[in-house]
């Protein structure tokens, strides 16, 4: 499947809102890219799956690209783990790519 980096993202910032860990963030990953496949193909084959390499890639990608951040923070339980956010410049991109556009 190819998708552009707007559209990937796009898909998953609303899922980023939440400040969700990192073993959820690939949970909603996983879902997100399985919705966009079975949209752009109508039938989902048995073999088809989201690889953990493409999750570190985006990731990585997104950081690189100053949409989110991924930290290393403290958790309730007393230990830590890494929690995604939304930057303000990838608010701005999930406001725009995401909300209706006025027609007239």
């Amino acid at each position: 499947m190819t998708l552009t980096w707007g559209e990937l993202f796009a898909a998953i910032a609303p899922d980023i809102i939440g400040r969700p860990n990192d073993l959820v963030m690939l949970s909603e990953f996983k879902d997100r890219m399985t919705a966009l496949y079975r949209e752009k193909n109508s039938t989902l084959s048995g073999t088809w799956y989201v690889s953990d390499r493409d999750y570190q890639t985006t990731k990585v990608q997104l950081m690189a690209l100053r949409l989110v951040s991924v930290e290393m923070q403290p958790t309730t339980d007393g230990g830590s783990a890494l929690f995604w956010s939304l930057t303000p410049l990838g608010e701005a991109t999930m406001l725009q790519l995401r909300t209706a556009k006025k027609t007239n």
